[in-house]
């Protein structure tokens, strides 16, 4: 997996750099998916939002729209949070940034704004904020869809590995 975006980064592994194995490795893969365009030989993946969930109140749901024209804070605590934030600005929201190390310890401290503004995030994020996590606190939900090659190439690559 890849992003199409930053691609490799410095090159180095973390905590150096964001790669969690070394370039090479891709000599060994079957299939390369890249979230974002891919280029020559790589299969891409796109994530494609489902709606909002309010976070601790899951019954409670949202339309990706229902945050556009309104100004919200958006916390990431992920590998390449400018990715979340560009994806909420493209839903037409206002975001107030506030980026975090990838793996951030969440308190409840990191969403206290001074405000009473909703607080948008991953669910990567909402997992670690859920227990905390107040009426503002919004997830926004994604769904992968991957180049449909990948799924004839993974039953191909599991039956060969059994020997079939």
């Amino acid at each position: 997996m890849i992003d199409g975006a930053r691609r490799f980064g410095n090159g180095f592994c973390l905590p150096a750099g964001p790669l969690r194995e070394p370039v090479g490795r891709l000599r060994h893969v079957h299939a390369v998916v890249t979230q974002g365009e891919p280029q020559a030989g790589e299969l891409g993946m796109a994530l494609i939002e489902t709606g909002f969930t309010r976070l601790g109140a899951r019954a409670e749901t949202a339309e990706v729209s229902a945050f556009r024209g309104r100004t919200a804070h958006a916390v990431a605590g992920i590998g390449n949070p400018a990715r979340f934030f560009d994806h909420l600005r493209r839903l037409g929201v206002e975001v107030i940034e506030h980026p975090f190390p990838d793996h951030h310890p969440y308190t409840p401290a990191d969403l206290e704004f001074g405000d009473r503004l909703p607080v948008l995030m991953t669910a990567k994020d909402a997992v670690k904020c859920e227990r905390f996590a107040d009426e503002r606190c919004w997830v926004l939900a994604v769904e992968a869809h991957p180049d449909p090659r990948l799924a004839d190439l993974v039953p191909r690559i599991l039956k060969e590995r059994r020997g079939g």
